[in-house]
């Protein structure tokens, strides 16, 4: 049901407010009116509103409200009277008359409610500045003014890493025909790469890929808030993290995704990704290096290295299907066993930190200790909630093994490519 809901004031002499909120309700054609006034205008104004809208057979209804010169009172009230009648968006605020309080508050109380349209009256005015003859409805619709806060809102959640909830913000407005062309298309294009963003936390490179690399081509105010070449340039890491499921891009890129958890005070969720990290680590090493799979290893491959015969004696050799090698699975502590025994480079960087002053059989080193507080966090076996310091100890850690291995033009290249953009700016969204 259209509902017109109108602030009534005295004018010069009652007759000439009527005429103006009757011109009003002509023009709006309600199929119901609610007069909010004052005492005053209770006494006064209403009984001729009455007599100007009784034969147009229109239904209405009155309220009286008191303190017509407090605003912060009436906006209360009238809030809790606009939400007595039905969807929001089927409603119109006039706040043609009235005390400024009472104006001010209805305005006020319609935008916060987000109704369809607030309108006023305007005309020919006399020496006074009063209204002489009401020729004009103009309309403002709160839908334009909420949706640019939200976008608003939208872009502090996308710079705080929370892209699936800025994305919901966006979907609301991206199709509006309402809302102006201009904050439309910005509403489109930042659901794109918001999106984008998401799928690339969601370990979805593909997709990522894709939404990144249309991301650049932003028309919209967008485009002043991103820098294209960045863009561009984590599409294609993103393209080749999906291309190659060993690789030091896929590890520099999920130790970026842990460091933001991080960011996000998500400590478990940031230490359950670098404890991956550091499993990856190993094993993309074991592979490139010396082609050995951590999920599959043969015992030949072990006899071939020279390893102790204690080591390959733990290991748990069977054969998935009948007539098939035996091959074993090897966790964290093992492969990270194995690959200090048989790597100069990465290995010897590991070994101190893993096994510190003890044996292979008894580790002590520090990110053996670290590594073990995923294993009693909830996310993992145990009952303990991640610690901000040990998760910033091993995300250290990590950061300074990653510094040493990769190269350094390599290790910029990463970080700037996994380097989320901000959206600083203020766009103004709101022309057309």
């Amino acid at each position: 049901m259209r509902t017109l809901v109108m602030t009534v004031g005295t004018g010069r002499d009652r007759f000439d407010i009527s005429e103006a909120l009757v011109f009003s309700i002509d023009c709006n054609r309600p199929d119901k009116v609610v007069f909010l006034c004052s005492g005053k205008t209770a006494e006064q104004t209403l009984p001729i509103l009455k007599s100007f809208i009784e034969p147009k057979k229109i239904a209405f209804e009155h309220f009286v409200v008191a303190n017509e010169d407090d605003v912060q009172f009436l906006y209360g009230c009238y809030l809790e009277i606009l939400r007595k009648f039905g969807l929001p968006q089927e409603m119109i605020v006039d706040f043609t008359s009235g005390t400024k309080a009472m104006s001010a508050a209805i305005f006020a109380a319609g935008i916060a409610l987000q109704v369809g349209q607030v309108s006023y009256i305007t005309g020919p005015r006399d020496e006074t500045g009063r209204v002489i003859k009401s020729t004009n409805v103009e309309v403002i619709r709160p839908i334009q003014i909420y949706a640019e806060q939200e976008m608003m809102r939208a872009m502090d959640l996308f710079d705080h890493y929370e892209f699936a909830a800025a994305r919901q913000l966006a979907k609301e407005y991206r199709k509006r025909a309402e809302i102006a062309p201009k904050l439309r298309k910005f509403a489109e294009e930042f659901y794109e790469l918001a999106d984008a963003f998401d799928k690339w936390e969601r370990f979805c490179w593909q997709a990522a890929a894709s939404g990144l690399g249309k991301a650049a081509k932003a028309e919209s105010e967008l485009k002043g808030m991103l820098d294209c070449k960045q863009l561009k340039d984590a599409s294609r890491f993103c393209q080749t993290v999906q291309d190659n499921p060993w690789s030091l891009e896929r590890l520099y890129d999920l130790a970026a995704n842990a460091k933001r958890r991080f960011k996000q005070d998500r400590f478990d969720d940031a230490l359950s990704r670098l404890y991956r990290a550091f499993e990856y680590m190993v094993q993309v090493r074991l592979k490139e290096q010396y082609q050995i799979e951590t999920g599959k290893v043969r015992e030949e491959e072990l006899r071939q290295l020279n390893l102790p015969e204690e080591f390959i004696r733990k290991q748990r050799f069977s054969a998935r299907k009948k007539g098939q090698i035996p091959v074993a699975k090897v966790g964290l502590r093992d492969a990270m066993e194995l690959l200090c025994r048989i790597d100069e480079v990465w290995g010897a960087q590991l070994r101190p930190l893993y096994f510190g002053t003890g044996s292979y059989e008894n580790p002590n080193g520090s990110l053996n200790i670290l590594l073990d507080k995923r294993n009693r966090s909830w996310l993992a076996h145990g009952t303990t909630p991640a610690k901000k310091a040990d998760v910033k100890d091993l995300r250290d850690a990590l950061f300074s093994l990653l510094a040493k291995f990769l190269p350094s033009e390599k290790f910029e290249q990463f970080r700037r490519a996994t380097q989320f953009p901000k959206l600083h700016k203020t766009p103004t969204l709101n022309k057309t």
